[in-house]
C-alpha cells in the first residue's frame, strides 16, 4: 500500500452567508477522517472553527456536527480536512450542512431609534426630491438614499434631473414598492409583507441590483413556510426564481412529505418536483435510522460493558468468600482445635509427673531428707 496523503480537503459554497452555529457532516464510510473546519472571514482568510491532531476510524455511518468556536464573521464558504490515515483508505463525505444566523436576522448593536427615524422618512412628502407613480398612486422618496442602497437607481439618477418616475418594472405593485423603500431606508422588510410579495422582492431584487432584499425576502419566506402554503408557493414561482426559493421549498417538503402529501394540490407539483422530494425525504429517513441504530448500538455496548462491571465485582467477593473459609480451616486445623489438644497433651504429661512425684515422696520418707531432696531435683530436671 502506498502512502496515505493526509492533506485532503472539500471546499463548499453556499447561496446565503451566514454567521455559522453549526456546521452538519454527514460522513457515510469511514467516518473519524474530519481534522479540521474551516471559513473565510472578511478579509478572506481562512479562519478554524474546529480541528483536531487525531483522525479516527469509525464503523458506523454518523452526522459528525463539531462544536464550533464562535466567530462573527459571515461567509458562505467552508473548508472541511480530512485525513484517512487512521482508516487506512478513502473516506466519503455524503453532504455538509451550514447552520447559521443570516444578514437582518440579528441586529448587533440596538439601533432601534436610528431605524424608527429613518422608517420616518418612508413616502414621507416632506424633503422628498423624488416621486414615483405605480398603480395610480404616488409614492414619494429621495434620490441620494435610493441611489446609495441600489444600482438600479444610482443610474437612473445619474446625470437626470427627474421629479417624477415611471419605473419600468411591471411586475411591482405599490404595495411592492412601499415593501422595497422600506428595506432601502432600514435595512428591514415590513412585518405584514405577504407571501406572494415576498416571491415577487426576489424576483424584483435581481433587477434593482440589490442582492440583500433578495437575502431578505428568502429569509422571511423561510420563516413562513407551512404544510398549508408551501404548494401554493412552489407553484406561483416563475421558473426565474426557481433557485434558492425553489430548493428550500423542496427540502421542508421533504422533511414533511407526510403532512404535505395530504394537500389538495399536491398532485399539481411538477413530475421533476415531486421524484427529488420523494428522494430526499428517502435519504432523510435512511439517515434517521442510521442515527438510530447508532444510538442502540451505544446504549448496548454501554448495558454490556456495566454487566462486565457488575461480573467483576461478583469475583471480587467469590474471591473474599473463599479466603474467609480458607482462614476458618486454619483455625479449626491448627489455630483452634489442634492447639486444644496439645494443650490437653501437655496437662496429661504434668499430671503424669506430678504422680511420679508423689511416688517419690512416699519412698523417700525412709531415705535420708538431704539426699532425697537432691534425688528429685536431678530427676526433674
Amino acid at each position: 500500500m502506498g502512502k496515505i496523503d493526509e492533506h485532503q480537503y472539500l471546499e463548499l459554497e453556499y447561496d446565503v452567508p451566514v454567521c455559522p452555529t453549526a456546521i452538519n457532516i454527514y460522513e457515510t464510510f469511514n467516518p473519524g477522517a474530519v481534522v479540521a473546519v474551516k471559513i473565510i472571514d472578511f478579509k478572506g482568510k481562512w479562519e478554524t472553527l474546529w480541528s483536531t491532531k487525531k483522525p479516527s476510524c469509525l464503523n458506523q455511518s454518523r452526522i459528525f456536527s463539531p462544536p464550533l468556536k464562535d466567530t462573527m464573521n459571515r461567509t458562505n464558504t467552508v473548508r472541511i480536512e480530512v485525513s484517512c490515515k487512521a482508516a487506512g483508505t478513502w473516506c466519503e463525505i455524503d453532504a455538509v450542512e451550514l447552520v447559521g444566523i443570516r444578514e437582518g436576522a440579528v441586529d448587533p448593536v440596538d439601533d432601534t431609534e436610528f431605524i424608527a427615524s429613518l422608517q420616518s422618512l418612508v413616502n414621507n412628502k416632506e424633503f422628498s426630491d423624488v416621486k414615483f407613480e405605480i398603480d395610480g398612486k404616488k409614492l414619494y422618496a429621495h434620490k441620494a438614499i435610493l441611489a446609495a442602497r441600489s444600482a438600479y437607481f444610482c443610474d437612473m439618477f445619474r446625470g437626470k434631473n427627474q421629479d417624477v418616475v415611471v419605473l419600468k418594472i411591471p411586475s411591482l405593485s405599490s404595495t411592492d414598492m412601499l415593501a422595497i423603500f422600506h428595506f432601502i431606508y432600514t435595512n428591514k422588510l415590513p412585518r405584514d409583507c405577504e407571501i406572494k410579495s415576498l416571491i415577487t422582492l426576489t424576483e424584483a431584487s435581481l433587477t434593482l441590483g440589490m442582492p440583500q432584499l433578495k437575502t431578505a425576502a428568502v429569509y422571511r419566506l423561510l420563516e413562513s413556510l407551512n404544510c398549508n402554503n408551501v404548494i401554493d408557493i412552489v407553484l406561483s414561482l416563475k421558473e426565474s426564481e426557481k433557485d434558492e426559493v425553489h430548493e428550500l421549498c423542496l427540502r421542508f417538503i421533504a422533511d414533511n412529505l407526510a403532512e404535505v402529501s395530504k394537500g389538495p394540490n399536491f398532485n399539481r407539483l411538477p413530475q421533476s418536483f415531486l421524484v427529488r422530494a420523494v428522494q430526499e425525504a428517502t435519504a432523510n429517513m435512511c439517515i434517521r435510522e442510521q442515527q438510530q441504530q447508532q444510538q442502540q448500538q451505544e446504549q448496548e455496548e454501554k448495558e454490556v460493558e456495566e454487566d462486565n462491571d457488575d461480573d467483576d465485582d461478583d469475583d471480587d467477593d467469590d474471591d473474599d468468600d473463599d479466603d474467609d473459609d480458607d482462614d476458618d480451616d486454619v483455625d479449626d486445623d491448627g489455630g483452634g482445635g489442634g492447639g486444644d489438644d496439645n494443650d490437653d497433651d501437655d496437662d496429661d504429661d504434668d499430671d503424669d509427673r506430678d504422680d511420679d512425684d508423689h511416688d517419690d515422696d512416699d519412698n523417700g520418707d525412709d531415705d535420708d531428707d538431704d539426699g532425697a531432696k537432691f534425688y528429685r531435683f536431678q530427676v526433674r530436671e
